[in-house]
């Protein structure tokens, strides 16, 4: 928990501490109900995160703080991002736009259309204009949690990771029931086969990456409070009953995470076991080091053997290389190709790789399970400048955690957290070569949480 110093710093009144309230207010209501209805796939679920997420944003920009808080890089990242789908809606001219790399069906079409009478003379670089805008929206709920993230106080940021701590929690205990009882009570808002563990998200692959986001976070706050540090001997009964809770959520947490019987996911919930003990083990101490991840993989290894991991390891036996999902990536990646180097246009996918689907693939294919694919699908050579600009970004963001590693706020509480933030930040990015997590407003709203959790500037409270 927050030393009493730290406290008694966030309860002195500042000049702004109403508009301070209101970013943590708003910022905790858009984490804790993003996820209820599908991973806030649902259009109500949409309207309700957008409307959050605009009053937050009016607040976070009005509210006469320092923008120096934000990173420059992380500025340029979000101008950049929030400019490459107001590009694709600036209409050009009809002989330019044919001109396009891709558009030649769409061609076709147009005169089809001007021989029944009807008449364009401009269109946009995206191929469905209203796709692109919903996307536009799409991105303020990430702006808004981000920005807010890195504006608050330190104080505020450690209540938000609880709360966010606490969602995750309480999804995985959702997960849980629904694949140890199949209970009908316990997949509200779902359409999906009972014994499988996805909590309120649309998928398993959905739900365990919120699971790979949490699990460093609740093993970063076990590691610190499980620490044998002898100034903290007055506070050893706290430090143990902090210890018990944060190992309690992770075990609970892995659990989720395995049951999901996402094959990424579980392979991902097992870095996430390896990356936490390697990075944390060694700031613990003495023997304690080598029983902190050995006692977390054990137990939770343990429970899941006796509940039954035989379902899981079946979704092993499949051969990954039959799954239709590579003639999926094999065509996004020909439609990409066609369209280089502008792209489709933002959130156009869908529409677009009818063309290019695969006889093999009779179901609709609403993405491209693989969300770099998709970018470049979409956008071209701008979705490469934005993964490497976000690659840029991150690289900073541990680039500064390690010149801080011998500073005396080194392996504090809130350095375990950031440390935590920078490897589930990893785990979702790496899931992002397999499903299109980054498409799940949920999923979204949290990675960029944790990205201002990451990037906060900790030399100010």
């Amino acid at each position: 928990m927050p030393n009493n110093k730290l406290m008694h710093q966030d309860s002195i009144q500042t000049p702004h501490s109403t508009q301070v309230q209101w970013i943590f207010v708003l910022s905790a209501a858009l984490l804790c109900f993003a996820p209820l209805m599908r991973g806030g796939r649902m259009y109500p679920a949409l309207m309700i995160i957008e409307t959050l997420s605009i009053l937050l944003l009016v607040i976070v920009l009005w509210y006469p703080h320092h923008k120096k808080h934000v990173p420059l890089l992380a500025w340029l990242f979000i101008i950049i991002g929030t400019a490459i789908p107001l590009i694709y809606l600036i209409p050009m001219p009809l002989n330019v736009w044919q001109q396009l790399p891709g558009r030649a069906l769409y061609v076709e079409s147009l005169e089809i259309l001007q021989a029944a009478g009807v008449t364009t003379h401009y269109l946009t670089l995206s191929v469905i204009p209203s796709r692109t805008l919903t996307s536009l929206l799409g991105l303020l709920p990430v702006i808004a949690i981000f920005i807010a993230t890195l504006q608050l106080p330190k104080l505020y940021i450690i209540r938000l990771v609880y709360i966010f701590l606490a969602v995750a929690t309480f999804q995985a205990s959702i997960g849980l029931i629904q694949y140890g009882s199949g209970a009908e009570w316990a997949f509200w808002w779902q359409i999906t086969d009972s014994n499988n563990a996805v909590g309120t998200y649309p998928n398993r692959d959905h739900f365990s990456a919120l699971m790979e986001l949490a699990i460093p976070i609740a093993l970063g706050l076990t590691a610190y409070n499980f620490r044998n540090k002898k100034h903290d001997k007055e506070h050893r009964e706290q430090r143990v009953n902090q210890t018990l809770v944060f190992f309690t959520i992770s075990l609970v947490l892995i659990l989720a995470g395995i049951f999901a019987r996402s094959r990424t996911g579980v392979a991902l919930v097992m870095l996430a076991l390896l990356l936490s003990s390697v990075i944390f083990a060694r700031h613990i101490g003495g023997k304690r080091a080598l029983g902190f991840g050995a006692a977390i993989t054990v137990i939770a290894l343990g429970i899941a053997t006796n509940i039954g991991l035989i379902p899981v390891l079946n979704r092993f036996a499949v051969d990954p290389l039959e799954d239709l999902r590579w003639e999926i990536f094999a065509q996004t990646w020909e439609a990409t190709k066609q369209f280089f180097p502008w792209g489709s246009g933002p959130g156009t996918f869908q529409s677009v790789f009818m063309a290019f689907q695969p006889l093999e693939v009779h179901n609709f294919v609403n993405h491209a399970h693989n969300d770099y694919l998709e970018l470049l699908l979409e956008i071209g050579i701008f979705g490469i400048a934005l993964i490497m600009l976000f690659l840029m970004l991150y690289l900073k963001g541990w680039i500064q955690l390690y010149k801080r590693r011998n500073s005396s706020e080194a392996w504090g509480y809130f350095y375990f957290i950031q440390i935590s933030a920078g490897i589930s930040l990893l785990l979702l990015l790496l899931h992002g070569v397999t499903d299109f997590n980054f498409h799940t407003p949920a999923n979204t709203i949290f990675f960029a949480f944790l990205g201002g959790v990451f990037l906060f500037n900790s030399k100010r409270q």
